[in-house]
Formats: C-alpha cells, sequence, structure tokens
C-alpha cells in the first residue's frame, strides 16, 4: 500500500453530470487529514457475556487498555460493551482517563447478542468524521437477538466501515468472525 501525505482540499475536484445536464457540475469535497497525530474513530466494542468470564474478559480489558494507550493525539474511541443487550460504556472521546474508567468497570454475564453490537457500534460510527473502524472482541458464540450476521454485515458494508474481529477464549466461532471481517471489507483478523 502506498501512501500519499501533504494533500489538502485544494489537490481534488469532483464532477459529475447527469444525462439532463449539458455541462459538468463541479462540487465542493472536504477532505480530513490523516498525520501522525491521528485522526480514526474507532469503536472498542466488548463481549461481556457469561461464556467471557474469566481470563477471556480479562485479556479482552488488556488488550482495550493497550489500545487506548496506543491512541495518537486526534484519535478517538467509544467502548461499547454488549452481553444480551448493548450499552454504551463511553461515547467517542479522546479522554483516555474515561476510556479506561470505561473499559475497567466491565463484568462478565448473560447472553451474547454479538450482531446487534457490531450494528449498533456501525450506528454510532456513522456520524462521526476520518477515519472509522469497529473493533471487536468476542468469542463469536451468538444467540438470536435484533439483527442477524448478514444484517449487521450489510449495514457496515453500506456505511463503509470496517469490522476487526478478535477471537477470545478455545471455543471461538471463528467461521462467523472470518466472514464478518472479509465481508466488510477488512481483512486483518486476529484470534488470541
Amino acid at each position: 500500500e502506498n501512501t500519499i501525505s501533504g494533500l489538502n482540499a485544494s489537490n481534488f475536484r469532483a464532477t459529475e453530470q447527469s444525462d439532463l445536464e449539458s455541462q459538468p457540475t463541479t462540487e465542493t469535497i472536504s477532505v480530513a487529514p490523516i498525520t501522525a497525530t491521528g485522526n480514526i474513530t474507532v469503536a472498542l466494542t466488548i463481549d461481556r457475556s457469561g461464556s467471557m468470564s474469566g481470563s477471556e474478559i480479562a485479556d479482552a480489558k488488556t488488550a482495550a487498555n493497550t489500545f487506548v494507550d496506543n491512541m495518537a493525539t486526534l484519535d478517538r474511541a467509544a467502548i461499547i460493551s454488549f452481553n444480551s443487550s448493548v450499552t454504551i460504556n463511553q461515547t467517542f472521546t479522546s479522554d483516555k482517563t474515561a476510556l479506561h474508567n470505561a473499559v475497567n468497570f466491565l463484568s462478565a454475564g448473560g447472553g451474547t447478542a454479538v450482531y446487534d453490537a457490531i450494528y449498533r457500534a456501525v450506528e454510532e460510527l456513522t456520524g462521526e468524521v476520518g477515519v472509522k473502524t469497529v473493533i471487536i472482541f468476542t468469542d463469536g458464540i451468538s444467540g438470536t437477538y435484533i439483527h442477524t450476521a448478514q444484517e449487521a454485515i450489510d449495514l457496515a458494508k453500506d456505511r463503509g466501515i470496517p469490522v476487526y474481529t478478535i477471537g477470545l477464549g478455545g471455543s471461538v466461532n471463528e467461521s462467523i468472525l472470518q466472514t464478518i471481517a472479509a465481508e466488510t471489507g477488512e481483512i486483518g483478523r486476529a484470534h488470541v
């Protein structure tokens, strides 16, 4: 992958022309700079279901806290957790203390609404600017809740938001996690 830096809005022009127009219309576009100081918005989505009790929830918390520690100046994250339902534990912020507090508060118990969590994370990211992604820490075991896996995938694809799936524990449903990651445009996956 090659990166071109130093570009701004003056380096781009978009035009479009319908069959009914005699000349193309020039449109103004905005370019959000991505620099070493960041500009990435991430929905850190953490499974806190009963099947995550013990080392799995501890590993998820450690991974999420490490991610927060490594955020750049302009990066923003939200903490979204799920069991039988989805909770926004911390809205999007650059405040690392608030993010750590939200992560450390989590405890395991209940069902696993993993597809609902992905769907909700994508919805929350939709209004954000810059590079957006969902990172989900889960064992991938899901019951039937509001949204199906395909509905979550379709929404992420429609909004152009990749989903990184990180499987935790010995009973990870790798097949569905790989499908979600691949179909939302993110090839990179991890299994811990």
